[in-house]
């Protein structure tokens, strides 16, 4: 090999080389256990890490709102180790499955009821970043729900021997007021 020929060698071998360092890890199938969160029904979040120089990344995941604005931080920084595999396009990857989320955010607050986007996303040792919605890449985000009972108010008995509040209730046709199925009781129980 002639001077000149190392020299292309070594100028394209640094060139792909800084082409390799900028280009970002990949996040692939997200998948979800099942899409509606609840108050007793956690989901589990898996997903693939693609990496084409290192072996170790950090990946974070976010609750987005439906117009692509931040509802808050599910995981963050966790570092995770990817495996070697031989004759991949890419050759490091790492799967997470059976991650298990209830609906709390890193602050410890919840999310109300509603619709959101979960979005992972991958640093590699390089820095470089996983894209996301913001670049177009959707196989790193999927849709969820979150469900919250309502509010309930529950009646809290007698108070001077009045019940208090009513509700309206159907038995075999016959409308009867919680009040007066409450003074009935307290009138077989008191003898009056």
């Amino acid at each position: 090999m002639t001077g000149q020929e190392a020299q292309a060698v070594a100028l394209t071998a640094g060139m792909l080389q800084a082409i390799s360092r900028s280009l970002p890890p990949l996040v692939k199938d997200l998948n979800l256990s099942n899409n509606v969160l609840g108050p007793s029904s956690p989901i589990n979040i898996s997903f693939t890490i693609l990496e084409n120089r290192t072996p170790n990344e950090t990946y974070s995941i976010q609750a987005v709102n439906t117009d692509g604005s931040g509802a808050g931080t599910i995981r963050d920084s966790i570092p995770i180790t990817l495996t070697k595999i031989p004759g991949a396009p890419l050759p490091y990857e790492a799967s997470v499955s059976g991650l298990s989320w209830d609906g709390t955010l890193t602050d410890g607050t919840t999310l109300p009821s509603g619709q959101y986007q979960l979005c992972i996303s991958a640093i590699d040792g390089d820095g470089n970043t996983s894209p996301g919605l913001a670049d177009g890449y959707t196989a790193a985000c999927t849709s969820f729900t979150i469900t919250t009972p309502p509010d309930v108010t529950v009646l809290d008995g007698f108070a001077d021997g009045v019940v208090n509040g009513s509700l309206a209730g159907s038995a075999g046709g016959d409308s009867a007021g919680l009040g007066s199925i409450y003074g009935a009781m307290y009138w077989n129980f008191s003898g009056t």
